[in-house]
């Protein structure tokens, strides 16, 4: 029951922060990325893609496969940044990693083990490396191979 109170005080005390959150509009997306990106802009029944040349108070320059094109803002109904994967694969890579590690090392204390308590101490201490070895080596790893994967990401709305 406790924990069910602390769970309902929780959601409680995040949902007014979710209802403050500013609109994710065109109008106010598109200042916060970086000229040289690449995007994918849908203005009305058109989708477009192309890198970001330049942008104005009530325009949006991108060069495309088909050359330059100047779209109005107000025109804009959604807009996707493509990015890499960089930060999901350290992630991923450091959680593989970390279970992995782990086990290898629990394995091998448990094969060494010739104690008569069970060398639950040894355990602790393989855990404790396999965690931190494995988890910054699948990290690390995980971070190059998701940062050469790439995606669209939805910026607006």
């Amino acid at each position: 029951m406790r924990h069910q109170l602390l769970v309902l005080a929780a959601l409680l005390a995040t949902t007014p922060l979710a209802a403050q959150a500013p609109e994710r509009t065109p109008a106010t997306v598109l200042p916060t990325i970086k000229p040289g990106s690449r995007l994918r802009i849908e203005a009305g029944n058109a989708l477009m893609t192309g890198k970001l040349d330049s942008l104005t108070a009530d325009r949006l320059v991108i060069n495309g496969a088909d050359g330059r094109s100047s779209i109005p803002i107000n025109t804009i109904n959604t807009v996707w940044v493509r990015e890499g994967r960089g930060a999901r694969g350290a992630l991923i890579g450091g959680l593989i990693g970390a279970t992995v590690t782990t086990a290898f090392f629990h394995a091998i204390v448990s094969g060494l083990c010739d104690a008569v308590d069970g060398c639950h101490r040894d355990h602790v201490r393989a855990w404790g490396y396999g965690i931190a070895i494995g988890g910054a080596g699948g990290a690390l790893i995980g971070a190059g191979v998701g940062s050469l994967v790439q995606g669209w990401d939805k910026k607006a709305p």
